[in-house]
């Protein structure tokens, strides 16, 4: 009749306690018993660090909404370089056409 409830997305562990910013990152972590995982966690905003155990599942959400993120600022990264290559390239392309350049600008002729 009831479904088993899923647990809710995310940890909050990427929430700093004291600045409340979400720049908190793994740093350290050992496994416990019981399916327990001791972390020392750092605040990237207020350099706070936090020293919890949590079980594994909220461990295993954690490193997944980590990764997730670090995906996504990688996913950005590759865009914005991409970007940047496209904008030199075609200025590169127009001082060519207007010969704007010569060996001179790279050092080739003595």
């Amino acid at each position: 009749m009831f479904g088993r409830s899923q647990p809710p997305p995310g940890t909050g562990l990427q929430v700093c306690p004291v600045c409340r910013a979400d720049f908190v990152v793994p740093v350290w972590w050992e496994e416990l018993e019981d399916a327990r995982l001791r972390l020392l966690l750092r605040c990237g905003e207020c350099e706070t660090h936090n020293d919890l155990v949590v079980s594994g599942d909220v461990a295993d959400r954690f490193e997944k909404d980590y990764v997730r993120v670090l995906e996504g600022m990688a996913a950005t990264l590759e865009r914005l370089d991409r970007e940047r290559m496209t904008a030199q390239a075609s200025a590169f392309a127009a001082a060519l056409a207007r010969d704007l350049i010569d060996a001179d600008d790279f050092g080739l002729r003595s």
